[in-house]
């Protein structure tokens, strides 16, 4: 409190500490494309076991992991993180 004097009201106030919250560092990841061969890449996309997917027709969310799972084991083949 700070006496003003002048009245027998006093003047209340608070100060707060304010920090800058530091942001968090970013990572982005990006693939080598340099030595892609999109046919090469074709090529090995169809010779994968994708019935495999459908085994887990009931549950949409497990066949779309398998298909993803699939198609990044190619991809980290040709274009590796």
């Amino acid at each position: 409190m700070i006496h003003t004097g002048i009245s027998d009201h006093s003047l209340i106030f608070a100060m707060r500490k304010i920090s800058v919250l530091k942001r968090q560092q970013n990572t982005v990841e990006i693939r080598n494309m340099k030595n892609f061969d999109d046919k090469k890449f074709s090529a090995e996309l169809l010779k994968q076991q994708w019935e495999y997917v459908c085994i887990f027709a009931d549950d949409p969310n497990t066949m779309w992991e398998m298909w993803k799972k699939i198609f990044l084991e190619v991809l980290d083949k040709h274009a590796p993180l």
